[in-house]
């Protein structure tokens, strides 16, 4: 009879066991922010300057390392990602403990969410940017987590970035991190290009409907900021979209360049300020960019991608969640680049949400006929599933281990 009792209590204590495990796993199925597929530089990219995209999903999120080991955050995507995808990936890959810079590009949650572990987990050396409390949604609840840790006194680094070369020291590797818009403040205003140039479409009959003023975009929304004109910007008092607000900025390193500028707008169609027209000129041609605003129609205009001319373009986006509202990347936008004959490929770190079935005129998707979903068999476009990496050198470099050579200029 003990015997028999105690192989019951056995086989109960087995069972509670069984059920405890199954409940707990069931439990962080349920809660978990699952990480994406990432893979680390190989290769002597020590002595070069890295520039990883870290797939987020629907986001954001850059790691930069110069050939001197200075390191630059920008971004970390949604809420989660900076434990499930950014810190695991930095840990992993180039084993830091601490950052010198961390950068916010402007006050969207798939760009700010995973800075608030970020800043939890590890030291910010240098600097932390982003707009300042002059246009920042300082009574937001989740952004007030961010702005909690960015302002807390063991930090005690944040900053405003200015217009040029100031954003990172000069740590003898000689590259130039070079703001060319934040605030919706810009270094020019040098469009050449008639009045009645539309540089907003390539005469495809596109429709350019997009949600990028649509106020359920991201969780936290800054409404009717005025800012004033200080060097150039798109008007003088306005009410900006806070993709507008974005710092977009050129990293050069010898005859390398490389954009990238957040969610900085440029759509007349889509009424967002054209701040990508005036920042235009300045950066010049480029060999890779990073697409503005996930290849949202947005921005993305046809005067910026002629007049930079990239060779190639990388678009980070996600498929599902979100992104099943904002239908990302565009699909007029990826097809004016795969038109435009400088850019060779295009690199996306997820297919997207570019097609949609619904015929619900307020869905901001294309609906795909056959036609339009062989736009994702071209050849030119390369869909990594993983993150995207970008080694350069001052006369060449690889995207995900493929080898090129910079542009002559």
């Amino acid at each position: 009879m003990m015997r028999l009792r105690q192989a019951t209590n056995n086989k109960l204590s087995a069972f509670s066991f069984l059920f405890s495990f199954l409940f707990l796993f069931l439990f962080t199925l349920s809660t978990q922010t699952w990480a994406y597929q990432h893979h680390c530089p190989s290769g002597n990219w020590q002595s070069q300057l890295l520039i990883h995209l870290i797939n987020v999903g629907q986001g954001d999120s850059t790691f930069i390392r110069t050939p001197s080991g200075t390191t630059i955050l920008i971004d970390a995507g949604d809420l989660g990602k900076g434990v499930a995808d950014v810190l695991p990936t930095i840990s992993k890959c180039y084993k830091l403990t601490s950052i010198d810079y961390l950068i916010l590009t402007h006050p969207h949650v798939d760009h700010y969410g995973g800075l608030i572990d970020v800043l939890k987990k590890i030291k910010i050396n240098r600097a932390i940017y982003d707009g300042g409390d002059s246009v920042l949604p300082l009574t937001g609840t989740t952004f007030n987590k961010y702005y909690q840790l960015a302002m807390k006194p063991s930090n005690a680094k944040r900053r405003v970035a200015n217009l040029g070369n100031t954003l990172v020291h000069n740590d003898g590797s000689n590259v130039l991190f070079n703001v060319v818009s934040i605030n919706a403040h810009t270094t020019g205003n040098n469009i050449t290009r008639s009045d009645n140039y539309d540089y907003d479409s390539d005469n495809d009959n596109d429709n350019d409907n997009d949600n990028s003023n649509n106020t359920n975009e991201d969780e936290d929304i800054i409404d009717d900021i005025t800012l004033n004109k200080k060097n150039k910007s798109a008007s003088s008092t306005t009410s900006i979209n806070p993709n507008s607000l974005s710092l977009a900025m050129v990293i050069s390193y010898g005859k390398f360049k490389y954009y990238t500028g957040g969610d900085l707008t440029g759509a007349i169609k889509a009424k967002t300020p054209d701040l990508e027209s005036l920042v235009a000129n300045t950066i010049g041609s480029v060999d890779v960019m990073k697409s503005n605003h996930h290849g949202s129609a947005g921005s993305n205009n046809l005067y910026f991608l002629s007049t930079l001319k990239p060779k190639h373009v990388l678009v980070t986006v996600g498929e599902g969640g979100k992104n099943l509202t904002y239908h990302l990347p565009n699909y007029n936008i990826i097809e004016r680049m795969l038109l435009l004959s400088p850019i060779k490929t295009i690199y996306q770190t997820t297919v997207g949400e570019m097609c949609t079935s619904s015929t619900d005129s307020s869905d901001n998707g294309t609906i795909c006929n056959d036609s339009e979903e062989s736009l994702h068999s071209n050849n030119k476009i390369k869909i990594e599933n993983d993150d995207i990496i970008v080694v350069a050198n001052k006369n060449s470099y690889s995207i995900n281990n493929v080898n090129f050579t910079t542009t002559s200029r």
